[in-house]
Parts: C-alpha cells; structure tokens; sequence
C-alpha cells in the first residue's frame, strides 16, 4: 500500500507545481454499503453484504474553473456475519481522479467524479468452527456526484454519492467531505 500511495504522491507532485490556481486540501468520512463476493474458502458462508465506514483526507487542485485533479486515500473499517461467523474487514484505498463542477450559484457546484482506485482488503473471520483471515487487493474504477458548498471563500463541505467497481468487492458510498482552499 505504501508503495502505491508513493507513487501516486510522485505521479501528482509535477503537476501541482504547474498548476496556477486554487489547492484544496480535504478530510472525510464515508458510510456505505459494501456487496463482496465469496471465496471459495468461505463456501459455508452465506454473506450478502454490509455496511462500511472509511475516513480519508485528499489532494485537489484545480486546472481551471470547472475542472480538477484530485488524490485521496481513504482507510475504513466495516464488521459483518458469515452465516453465525463474527467478520471484520479494513477497506483502505488509494484514487486519482478527475471532477468537474457545475456551477449552480456562486457558492454551490454540482461535481461529478471518475478516476482509477488502488484497493487493499484485510479481513478476518471467527467462529466456532474456523478462524482465519486473508487479504486482498484490486484496481478498479469509481465514479461520484454530489453537492459542494462554500461556507466561505476558502471552506467547503462535500456531501458525495459514490460506486467504487472492482474485484472481489463494490461499494456504494455517501461521503461528507470538510475542505480547505488554499
């Protein structure tokens, strides 16, 4: 994971310093609901989905006025049952995007959001009749609209709907976003 946030962080760092405009840092907190499929070591399990809390902070600066490059990395926890079996699982990612906004009046924006995610998936499972644990990761794709607001002409709040596609997991997530212009 550390690896990927690496190279992410060099993959940003060059256009930041050519970007003229606005920077925009950012911290959130993700509730959603998460749909995994099975492995086949959990054959006896009959696990249909379950809720998901993540907590991240972001990068996004923009090139101009409706469009913006954006990295985050997000860290999350989410607890279900297998068929009786306690789980616990830690969803953490890396994404890089892009957004663009509408602007709806000067103080509201309409965004929309799509990028390439970097996913890792620790979980373990306990039982009576088991206990084990495994993790996983995949690549996949997002996308997200929502409601910024500015408070005032450097604070912000993001309230995001997203869909984050890959293997062996999709989530759909409501995000409330506090951000900070620079």
């Amino acid at each position: 994971m550390l690896r990927s946030i690496l190279i992410v962080m060099l993959c940003v760092v060059p256009i930041i310093g050519q970007a003229q405009t606005k920077h925009n840092i950012n911290v959130g907190a993700e509730f959603g609901l998460a749909s995994t499929e099975p492995r086949a070591s959990d054959a006896d399990s009959s696990r249909q989905g379950d809720s998901y809390f993540r907590m991240g902070a972001g990068y996004r600066f923009s090139i101009n006025d409706n469009w913006s490059l954006e990295a985050r990395y997000l860290e999350g926890f989410n607890a279900g049952v297998f068929a009786g079996a306690k789980t616990a699982m830690a969803p953490s990612a890396v994404k890089v995007g892009g957004e663009y906004q509408w602007y709806i009046s000067e103080l509201n924006r309409w965004v929309l959001k799509a990028g390439y995610a970097q996913y890792l998936l620790s979980a373990s499972l306990k039982s009576d009749w088991q206990d084990n644990g495994w993790n996983d990761s995949g690549q996949g794709a997002y996308i997200a609209t929502g409601l910024r607001v500015k408070f005032r002409s450097n604070i912000e709040m993001n309230w995001i709907l997203s869909y984050d596609k890959y293997q062996p997991s999709q989530n759909l997530g409501l995000s409330a976003i506090f951000g900070y212009n620079f």
